[in-house]
């Protein structure tokens, strides 16, 4: 099963589609273990990616759209980043950013493991306004 902390950004196709003269913009995430398509001993093919994969497409009434936010994340993060989900930059590397001018923000080197995911998701949340209660959060 591919957990979300060893998502990479080759697994994630941004694109877009032109429909009645309107462009919109849609991810699809390309993978090839999941909850519904297990690897076990009875089962040891991946998925095969020629397959259509799932399509997730932008929305512009939705404040939260997870498109727009995926492609504003890309932009957080370098090129060469092959891990989708790092931890930030510490100082040195924030600096060293600042002074060619780029917008990143994580160290490419340093990818977030499945033990600090859930730490991570709960100060994501805070940080994009969510007021859920302790318990919802898991803070309790």
């Amino acid at each position: 099963m591919k957990l979300p902390t060893v998502c990479y950004w080759r697994q994630i196709k941004f694109s877009e589609l032109t429909s009645n003269g309107v462009t919109q913009n849609y991810v699809e995430v390309l993978h090839q273990w999941d909850k519904l398509h297990k690897c076990k001993l009875r089962n040891t093919k991946p998925r095969d990616l020629t397959d259509i994969p799932p399509r997730i497409y932008s929305n512009a009434n939705d404040s939260l759209c997870p498109v727009r936010f995926l492609i504003f994340f890309r932009g957080l993060c370098a090129p060469t980043q092959e891990r989708v989900l790092c931890n930030p930059a510490n100082k040195a590397i924030l600096k060293e950013f600042q002074l060619q001018n780029l917008p990143y923000l994580y160290n490419q080197n340093l990818p977030i493991c499945s033990n600090t995911i859930s730490t991570a998701t709960k100060e994501l949340a805070l940080e994009m306004g969510f007021r859920i209660g302790s318990i919802a959060l898991g803070m309790a």
